[in-house]
């Protein structure tokens, strides 16, 4: 009996020494761990520096600069083929109106800015007493077209704007200019009225020609012929704006103009 007492003290303090020995390791792995989680716990929440700040803007600006240019292209893209919308159907309108008029087209009174000068071809009414709808014009006069708008190009910078004449469109009496120029006679190369599908090869709509400011696409500019076909004409390096005037008062205007019509009749379906 003593025997087995002395064996079980024996065993007892061994298993004692062990147990506390084990749970001492065990606090001490435990309170490490704990300490190491707090430590990445404060680490993980802490805040952004004035430097981290910095980088992160000079990043985001540096791709901003990046994707403007794309994204000012996608737009002037965009604009362009509006554009091209609007001249198809400015074409249908003239179509419209030559098949009601022995194939002849809607006549522009220069005489009402006592001038027979090709510039002013994007009147639409003239200023007499009261204002008479001219040129483009008769196609919304005669109800060949419904929208004022569709004689507008949505690239337009200079100082004929649709919003500029939305009181005459709304029935306010008034001169009105779109900035689609129309080509109604060419006395230089044709002498007389320009009638469609006579001469397939000849620009009859375009940009604005008037000055350089009327020039809606800068680089080219979407043309229809009177075969009704409608083409972008590239001018990449900009000589037709560069040949265009800067006032339409200014010496030169006319034949800058002229010289424009005969550089867009080079257009073809290669846009050249």
């Amino acid at each position: 009996m003593r025997a087995k007492a002395a064996c079980g003290r024996a065993l007892g303090g061994a298993y004692g020494g062990s147990a506390r020995r084990w749970r001492s390791n065990w606090q001490q792995r435990a309170g490490a761990a704990h300490a190491s989680h707090s430590r990445g716990h404060h680490r993980s929440t802490r805040g952004f520096t004035v430097i981290d700040v910095l980088v992160s803007v000079a990043v985001i600006a540096l791709l901003l600069s990046l994707m403007m240019p794309g994204l000012s292209l996608v737009r002037e893209t965009t604009r362009r083929v509006v554009c091209a919308s609007n001249v198809r159907q400015v074409g249908l309108g003239l179509a419209m109106c030559a098949d009601d008029n022995k194939e002849t087209l809607p006549r522009v009174h220069l005489e009402g800015f006592g001038t027979g000068e090709p510039q002013y071809q994007l009147s639409m009414r003239i200023r007499v007493a009261p204002s008479e709808w001219d040129g483009l014009g008769v196609l919304w006069s005669g109800e060949y077209l419904s929208s004022g708008q569709v004689f507008y190009c949505p690239s337009h910078a200079g100082s004929h704007p649709f919003s500029a004449y939305a009181a005459q469109w709304s029935g306010t009496d008034g001169e009105v200019f779109g900035n689609l120029q129309y080509r109604y006679r060419d006395p230089s190369t044709r002498p007389g009225r320009i009638t469609l599908y006579s001469s397939p090869g000849l620009a009859l709509l375009c940009d604005g020609l008037r000055t350089r400011d009327d020039f809606n696409h800068r680089v080219g500019s979407n043309v229809m012929r009177t075969d009704l076909a409608v083409l972008w004409f590239a001018d990449p390096t900009g000589q037709v704006l560069a040949s265009l005037p800067q006032s339409a008062d200014e010496a030169g205007s006319a034949a800058a103009v002229q010289d424009a019509w005969v550089k867009l009749d080079e257009v073809n379906g290669e846009g050249r």
